[in-house]
């Protein structure tokens, strides 16, 4: 099934893997063994508390979990997203270590440009791994972020209940591989994406 997946081309870590590869990977999915091993502790793994104070655990941080930690009110909701994660969806992918991608069509579209607005461009993908998996309405968040004393919104999302009867804005969390598969917006990736410094 296709699918969308949005990219700020600003961020060099996802163009630089898309000029080795046609394809990105979940943060758990890369640092499968490094997690096993003790090495790279997994958002799903630590504690809390820990997350609470910032201490991030090594390893690949995923935008969205960046994006977050330079906003503490954005990094508050997410830690009350990942407690609720821990309580109604234990087996869900983390929104702090996930890929997020959105079915093909102007809804999907539409929900990728709401989630992450006009820094971001948007591109066909499938996936072609799904170790982990989930589909909730992303109008939940909003809610949440406009007022955080509602915590049965929290719930809500993670039931994957639609926000209202017309249906849902959803958005697909992903722990696996998704690869690009339109080869000209590939290329313009490989293009015009932001690079590291040291790379030429």
């Amino acid at each position: 099934m296709p699918y969308l997946h949005a990219i700020n081309l600003k961020n060099e870590l996802p163009c630089w893997n898309l000029r080795i590869s046609n394809r990105l990977w979940s943060a758990d999915c890369v640092d499968e063994r490094a997690n096993k091993n003790g090495e790279h502790p997994s958002f799903r793994d630590a504690s809390l508390e820990t997350l609470r104070q910032k201490k991030i655990p090594t390893g690949f941080l995923q935008p969205r979990a960046m994006s977050a930690l330079a906003d503490p009110r954005k990094w508050d909701m997410e830690m009350a997203f990942e407690e609720a994660r821990r309580t109604y969806a234990p087996e869900a992918p983390s929104r702090l270590s996930c890929l997020y991608v959105c079915e093909d069509s102007d809804v999907g579209r539409a929900a990728l440009q709401s989630m992450f607005g006009d820094r971001v461009s948007i591109f066909n993908v499938e996936i072609v791994l799904k170790r982990r998996w989930m589909r909730a309405d992303l109008r939940w968040v909003d809610a949440y972020y406009e007022n955080p004393r509602r915590k049965e919104v929290l719930k809500q999302y993670w039931n994957s209940e639609p926000f209202s009867e017309e249906g849902g804005s959803w958005e697909c969390l992903l722990d696996g591989i998704i690869i690009f598969t339109n080869e000209q917006q590939l290329q313009y990736i490989r293009q015009h994406g932001a690079r590291f410094s040291t790379v030429a």
